[in-house]
């Protein structure tokens, strides 16, 4: 068992028993961790979700690691008091949480997230979850249609890929987007395109939900968070 520290968000606490919990947390120098949190739903040793800090813990030969401590960087309290961003991160961290293997360090990610703000959050979201799955190794391919390979006119967005109009018309398939966000989509495979993009709110909402349907194939189930965001997104 070796002791450790690694900026860290805990993302979801599952009560144990009494005041005692399962913490899911991702860190930045050792990816997913399990966590036993004892007292993390008292007034003393409470632990808050969704809020950066340093995470002290000690791994083990087991999925479960041993719970120090858990400093919270105050600089980020303004994810708690904003309604946008903590909707969003339950979204995002359900997909990490199904798709990114345990103690697979990621720093770009984890900065990725750390990079919500009160602005950015409808452009954010989207490639976050796209990030996810190109990680994960298991997102589609941008730049052709998943039926015939033509890397023209790819609007129809899925639950399988990106569709080309002329099999989309001949397999009717009904896509998520239009073509402003089935083109935003296209835009992720590049960075530096893709952050000089703005994104509508009528367009993060098919974005995610293409995203999300595609992730819960992908998952092999629904996503208990998609609706939730969506009704109030």
């Amino acid at each position: 068992m070796s002791r450790e520290k690694s900026e860290a968000i805990i993302y979801k606490l599952i009560r144990y028993a009494d005041s005692s919990a399962i913490g899911l947390a991702f860190s930045k120098e050792f990816g997913r961790i399990k966590l036993f949190i004892p007292k993390a739903f008292t007034k003393k040793g409470g632990v808050v979700c969704f809020v950066h800090g340093n995470l002290d813990f000690a791994k083990k030969s087991s999925d479960l690691s041993k719970f120090y401590s858990f400093n919270n960087y105050t600089d980020f309290y303004h994810y708690l008091n904003n309604h946008e961003i903590l909707i969003r991160l339950h979204l995002v961290f359900e997909i990490l949480d199904g798709l990114i293997e345990p103690e697979l360090s990621d720093p770009t990610l984890f900065e990725l997230i750390l990079k919500y703000d009160d602005e950015n959050f409808r452009r954010l979201t989207p490639y976050l979850m796209y990030f996810i799955l190109k990680k994960a190794g298991v997102m589609y391919d941008l730049t052709s249609c998943v039926s015939c390979g033509s890397k023209d006119d790819l609007f129809t967005v899925t639950d399988q890929g990106l569709y080309c109009s002329t099999c989309s018309d001949q397999l009717s398939q009904t896509g998520y987007c239009d073509k402003e966000s089935a083109y935003i989509i296209k835009c992720m495979g590049n960075s530096s395109l893709y952050r000089n993009i703005a994104v509508t709110r009528k367009q993060e909402i098919q974005i995610i939900k293409a995203l999300a349907g595609y992730s819960s194939v992908v998952m092999e189930k629904k996503l208990k968070s998609l609706k939730t965001v969506l009704e109030i997104i």
